[in-house]
């Protein structure tokens, strides 16, 4: 009797066990754009915009994510981005421009010396296609980076391209 139970408790574990595929966890990717960073495109994960100005609906801020992790890094390594203006009825800005926000953060656990550090636009251009109205909103900027210490710029120069859209909601 304790032979037939124990077998029919192991028949009854056995069967009610479902079997499905491994879970992969999906990889974010809004298709939203891609920068160009040390020589290397990637694309990004996130292009979300704020009101710079609640007061004024035509300003932006744009944040901005890339994982820039090379193939042979295993810790995440990650670009983040915000360009900021007062206004988009204004489509070129040129930077060194103090209307013009721009900060780039990055987080390399991958570099135990160094895992985070932050650089700005010496000299650049902003190009920005404003809706307006609302809809979808392209900008593409092209600048030269300086790593930020202390608020100094230091090191050599960093080339830096990006393009992406955001839809704009009014």
């Amino acid at each position: 009797m304790k032979k037939v139970l124990l077998l029919l408790t192991i028949a009854l574990a056995v069967g009610s066990c479902k079997k499905t595929d491994e879970f992969v966890n999906p990889v974010f990717m809004c298709d939203c754009g891609s920068i160009k960073w040390g020589g290397v495109e990637y694309p990004l994960q996130m292009a979300e915009y704020v009101l710079g100005d609640p007061e004024n609906f035509l300003s932006r801020k744009y944040v901005l994510t890339a994982d820039v992790r090379t193939e042979f890094e295993v810790e995440p390594h990650n670009l983040n981005i915000q360009l900021g203006v007062d206004s988009v009825d204004q489509q070129l800005f040129y930077i060194p421009n103090p209307d013009v926000l721009n900060w780039f953060e990055e987080i390399n656990q991958n570099d135990i010396l160094l895992p985070y550090r932050t650089y700005t636009s010496t000299v650049g251009l902003v190009n920005i296609t404003p809706a307006i109205l609302g809809g979808n909103e392209t900008v593409s900027f092209e600048m030269i980076l300086r790593e930020v210490v202390n608020s100094d710029t230091v090191g050599f120069d960093i080339s830096m391209k990006g393009n992406f859209n955001v839809t704009i909601n009014n």
